[in-house]
């Protein structure tokens, strides 16, 4: 080989060298949530801190970044699926139940709640699967991904549908039952009726009651229903409740604030 052919050829590998590999490309996209969803991910890409390029392309937004940027991606992905698609989601299994508009207007808020519960390991379980999706393809259908892909975060979303629906029923049943036989009147009210009571919830799902003067009572999860028929008894006129449940304990909170109204006061610990 000549000098000049040689050299050129050093310049060459020199050139591919510095240049380095093509960025990777990644297309997402979602077909039945369009645009609003599409705008929530170009929203996520600007405040994820990525040097990403990112630009719209038939509907979907195509990103490219470099080797060092790809686990900050697939969170920000990960993210966007768990907490952008989520609500969409949770609507679209609220709409098909049995229930008026204005049922579903209450119970979609109340399983948004619900379905936060471990998000932290949600997200990490979808950067995971992406990771491992993204060996073999270029593009992602988000809802897609979701249903074929991540059927235990999309059955875990639908649960939190049924406990919401289910406990705003139980929530109605307790209004009505508590209006027509008046265990909230002070009606036969018994000598505790008045004093204060303090509730802890536990995350093990046990309780503590205190009662003034030195009462002190002590439960396991199975005793909720027990509970509550404790406190209506003991109709106390301030209830103050510590719930130490990391979010478990809001269906219970509603159960207590529908029959206690005002006098009971919550102090959530997150």
């Amino acid at each position: 080989m000549s000098s000049t052919n040689l050299e050129l050829l050093n310049i060459l590998v020199l050139t591919i060298f510095l240049k380095g590999e093509p960025m990777p490309e990644y297309s997402v996209m979602s077909i039945e949530y369009g645009r609003e969803l599409r705008s929530f991910f170009v929203r996520r890409i600007g405040r994820s801190g990525l040097k990403a390029r990112a630009r719209t392309e038939g509907g979907a937004v195509r990103v490219s970044v470099s080797g060092e940027e790809k686990a900050v991606f697939f969170r920000m992905l990960a993210e966007h699926i768990v907490k952008d698609l989520r609500p969409f989601e949770l609507a679209r299994f609220v709409g098909l139940l049995p229930a008026s508009m204005r049922d579903k207007r209450a119970i979609l808020p109340y399983a948004l709640e619900l379905a936060r519960g471990g998000e932290d390991g949600d997200i990490e379980a979808v950067s995971n699967a992406l990771f491992e999706y993204y060996k073999e393809e270029d593009s992602v259908i988000t809802e897609g991904f979701l249903r074929f892909r991540l059927s235990h975060l999309l059955e875990k979303w639908a649960m939190a549908v049924d406990r919401a629906g289910e406990e705003l029923l139980l929530e109605r049943e307790l209004k009505e039952l508590f209006s027509i036989i008046g265990l909230v009147t002070d009606h036969g009210a018994p000598e505790s009726a008045g004093k204060e009571a303090e509730l802890i919830l536990y995350a093990d799902g046990s309780w503590v009651l205190s009662e003034e003067p030195n009462c002190r009572i002590e439960g396991a999860e199975s005793d909720r229903s027990s509970l509550l028929a404790l406190l209506m008894s003991l109709s106390p006129g301030k209830l103050t409740v510590y719930d130490l449940t990391g979010g478990n304990g809001a269906g219970f909170r509603r159960t207590l604030s529908a029959v206690f109204g005002d006098s009971a006061i919550f102090y959530i610990s997150t």
